[in-house]
């Protein structure tokens, strides 16, 4: 009787064990927030930020007299709602898509396309790389988190 109790003891404490650890998991992230391009690495050339990137962009329209306004299209921005709702906005619109998050992988679905992101809890950033080459660094703006 003693032996069956141990036994039984022991497989308890096996199965409570492998099912704790199962609940553990790997590490669950939440997105929240506005993130906009911070940072970017054209393809075959060196990081910069944004803005420096966008003053090259202008660079030769900046005599136009509707040169803000040029500039101003290259913003944009998500913002990543708990329900799982994105929206991105610039200049001339605002867009309402989908979201999730599996791991570190965000993946976006708006207006029937699905693009895809990476996100670095460490660092609270989103990274897109673009078929090109192209890796583009999103960054919270003010006032937004993501937590772990």
């Amino acid at each position: 009787m003693k032996q069956t109790c141990k036994r039984l003891a022991l497989r308890l404490t096996a199965v409570l064990l492998a099912l704790s650890l199962a609940a553990c998991g790997g590490e669950k992230y939440t997105l929240g927030g506005v993130y906009s391009p911070g940072r970017i690495i054209p393809s075959g050339s060196q990081e910069q930020s944004y803005e420096e990137y966008v003053d090259e962009a202008t660079a030769d329209i900046r005599d136009n007299p509707f040169y803000e306004s040029l500039r101003a299209m290259y913003y944009y921005s998500y913002d990543f709602q708990e329900n799982g709702v994105v929206v991105q906005t610039t200049v001339a619109a605002q867009s309402e898509g989908t979201y999730t998050l599996d791991g570190n992988t965000v993946t976006i679905t708006m207006g029937g396309e699905e693009t895809s992101a990476t996100y670095d809890p460490e660092n609270n950033t989103l990274t897109f790389t673009e078929s090109d080459g192209d890796v583009w660094i999103l960054e919270p703006e003010a006032d937004t988190s993501a937590s772990q």
